[in-house]
């Protein structure tokens, strides 16, 4: 299960690149459909290597910390993530894979230390909490944009930015968690890139929201640095924070395999 280089689709850390996107692309249309495919369509890092901090914020406010270190690599259409946890001791040495292609979704597999060997994850899981996280394997998953209906709601500032606002709801036969997501998409042409999503569940309420706190252009892509996924439902909530970030450094591809998770090893 090897990926060579493979082309990013915004995975956590397709959540935490949900939002990164090249500077100096025009964008003229103004169809929803046609601002997300310009979206989903620009350049992205050939390879990402990132230290991340977690905090766990309990409905009481209490906060627990974890760190990961994230690779990812991506050509054409194909990528592939891999998340390694370093601490605390309870969740250490426990590694996450997920590989894609357009057009015929995602594979993802965990290894558990306590279970000493990998597991698929079924599409039936995708719901379930990942690592004890407030995003689900779900929300890590890459999205074909044509399996969506998108409706251009009008304009709205956030954080001192206008943004596109974008209802996304899944066509019949589209496996998602969510009844729809309203997207706000920043307009400014060199950086045409995800700020803020609510989540929704069927009865018409929102269940999560995913939102970006610190937004910063590195070596010529938007980058976030910081967002969280907020609960509405349970009021928990998740922040991630990129503590290093290289992007287009050299990676092996053997980190994108079954064997790295169960040994830890490239070679």
């Amino acid at each position: 299960m090897k990926i060579s280089e493979q082309r990013m689709k915004g995975n956590m850390i397709r959540i935490i690149y949900l939002a990164a996107a090249m500077a100096g692309t025009a964008v003229w249309a103004q169809s929803g459909y046609d601002i997300m495919k310009a979206m989903d369509e620009k350049a992205m890092p050939s390879t990402t290597h990132a230290l991340v901090k977690l905090e766990l914020i309990d409905e009481k406010g209490d906060v627990s910390e974890r760190v990961v270190e994230q690779w990812g690599m991506s050509e054409g259409d194909k990528s592939g993530n891999v998340i390694a946890f370093h601490s605390p001791a309870m969740v250490k040495n426990s590694r996450f894979l997920i590989l894609s292609e357009k057009g015929k979704g995602d594979g993802k597999w965990i290894y558990l230390p306590a279970l000493k060997k990998v597991r698929r994850i079924a599409a039936s899981e995708g719901d379930s909490s990942f690592m004890g996280t407030e995003f689900t394997y779900d929300d890590m998953s890459s999205r074909e944009i044509d399996d969506y209906d998108y409706t251009l709601l009008g304009e709205e500032e956030v954080d001192g930015r206008v943004c596109y606002r974008i209802e996304s709801v899944p066509k019949p036969g589209t496996d998602s968690g969510y009844a729809k997501t309203v997207s706000w998409i920043v307009k400014d042409p060199d950086i045409l890139t995800v700020v803020k999503i609510e989540m929704y569940a069927a009865g018409g309420e929102v269940e999560k929201v995913f939102s970006v706190q610190n937004l910063a252009q590195i070596d010529g892509f938007w980058v976030p640095l910081s967002v969280s996924m907020k609960n509405i439902a349970n009021g928990r909530e998740t922040r991630m924070i990129q503590d290093r970030l290289e992007l287009n450094k050299p990676i092996s591809p053997r980190l994108f395999t079954t064997r790295f998770l169960e040994t830890g090893r490239v070679n």
